[in-house]
């Protein structure tokens, strides 16, 4: 626009017959410059314009990119949260197998416990003593803490004292005291070495023994029993 303007400013001062050689040919020079500067800008304004373009495409694909990054991440978050879901159902089904084991495994050892407990007093009855002695043992070896652990090793103590062999009976006896106290065979136990005692001519430590019973276990049932033999060993 600025190139017509000179140009038509130009024509008028050329007809107006006030325009010498040297401002005419500085009128030029001035056109010319704008001219060029003008193209320059020009060409600036669409090089800028299309730098733009440029940025603008660059900007929608890397949109485009991350949106796609951000669609896998979630397909695979999802498919990570599935695989958890998954892993932890098969934890708890772990668990609750592993419960029920531990269920029959206990279960299998009270049964197998009370098989030897019970070959043991089998074998005992049938006055095998050695043989009850070793099943007996072989028990309180495998179960110490069972519930028929005080028994066993009560009749272990009995196994001895029915072959005549009184001081290692007692020793046995002994041992329910000082291993299973609490244990209804505890008075029984003290009871034997009381009789062990009288039959080791051992008078005084027999009646000890068996006064003890009395006055340590009020409630047991054999209380009357323990008074006659209290009465005859005197």
């Amino acid at each position: 626009m600025q190139k017509y303007v000179f140009g038509f400013i130009f024509f008028i001062f050329l007809f107006a017959g006030c325009v010498s050689n040297k401002d005419m040919a500085q009128v030029k020079e001035i056109t010319k410059q704008n001219s060029n500067n003008i193209s320059k800008q020009d060409s600036l304004f669409h090089k800028n314009i299309e730098e733009q373009k440029n940025i603008s495409q660059a900007n929608k694909k890397y949109d485009q990119l991350l949106l796609n990054k951000i669609n896998n991440m979630e397909i695979k978050f999802d498919s990570l949260s599935l695989q958890v879901n998954k892993l932890q159902e098969i934890q708890i089904d772990l668990k609750n197998q592993i419960y029920h084991l531990k269920k029959e495994k206990v279960a299998n050892k009270k049964s197998k416990s009370e098989i030897l407990y019970n070959n043991g007093m089998g074998v005992y009855r049938k006055k095998n003593y050695s043989k009850a002695l070793s099943l007996f043992r072989e028990f309180l070896l495998k179960y110490p803490k069972n519930k028929y652990s005080p028994n066993a090793q009560y009749w272990i103590g009995e196994c001895y004292y029915s072959q005549n062999k009184f001081e290692k009976s007692k020793d046995e006896f002994q041992n329910v005291l000082d291993y299973y106290p609490k244990s209804s065979k505890a008075p029984d136990a003290q009871v034997k070495i009381g009789i062990i005692y009288f039959k080791q001519n051992k008078k005084e430590q027999s009646l000890l023994e068996l006064n003890r019973v009395l006055k340590m276990y009020p409630d047991y049932e054999r209380r009357e029993m323990v008074k006659s033999l209290i009465k005859e060993y005197q």
